[in-house]
């Protein structure tokens, strides 16, 4: 964990967001904070975890791959799927909330999920190289990851930058809600084990 912290507080890497940022966004970011997410699927969790296309909270996401599966099966390579830049900053947080919830359940990922499948809907597929840094804009691209087979796993490092949310009530609320089902979740599967 010390080299995700180290990573997360690098200066080099808080340069390149901040200005990734202050040349999408056209202004500086609320705050320099950098929220590292080390996100590991094997097994049946590589397929559940699978096409849940999403839009982020940080308008700049930078995600460095550590391990990829080294699967031949096409849909099955985890690639990164990407709908770039299919929106802008929302003015206010709750059009970005009101959004988010129509695009991010269960029933409008299966719809995206059988576009994709049946040609309807061409994502960029990105197959990841472990080490390589891959840079997008997280909050204005829809995304997800295409499922690995059980037998393997894949590993990433993801780095959000800028909230351009950040500093509103709303904003503060949801968080603490997250935290809160984040810390309920956890108790829960330390008392399970």
């Amino acid at each position: 964990m010390g080299d995700i912290r180290g990573l997360s507080e690098s200066a080099e890497l808080l340069r390149l967001l901040g200005a990734l940022y202050q040349q999408g966004a056209g202004q500086p970011a609320f705050t320099d904070d950098i929220h590292p997410v080390l996100r590991c699927v094997q097994g049946e969790s590589g397929r559940s975890e699978s096409n849940r296309f999403h839009f982020d909270a940080s308008f700049v996401t930078a995600l460095l791959p550590i391990e990829v599966p080294d699967a031949t099966t096409p849909g099955e390579q985890g690639n990164l799927l990407v709908f770039a830049n299919r929106r802008r900053i929302r003015r206010t947080v709750l059009a970005n909330v009101i959004e988010k919830t129509l695009i991010q359940n269960a029933f409008t990922k299966r719809l995206i999920t059988l576009g994709i499948r049946l040609h309807l809907l061409r994502p960029q597929r990105i197959r990841l190289v472990p080490g390589n840094l891959y840079l997008f804009w997280g909050y204005r691209s829809l995304h997800a990851s295409e499922p690995c087979p059980p037998t393997t796993r894949r590993s990433t490092l993801i780095f959000h930058y800028g909230d351009p949310h950040a500093g509103s009530l709303a904003t503060a609320l949801i968080l603490a809600f997250n935290q809160h089902r984040a810390r309920r979740a956890t108790q829960s599967s330390q008392q399970a084990a």
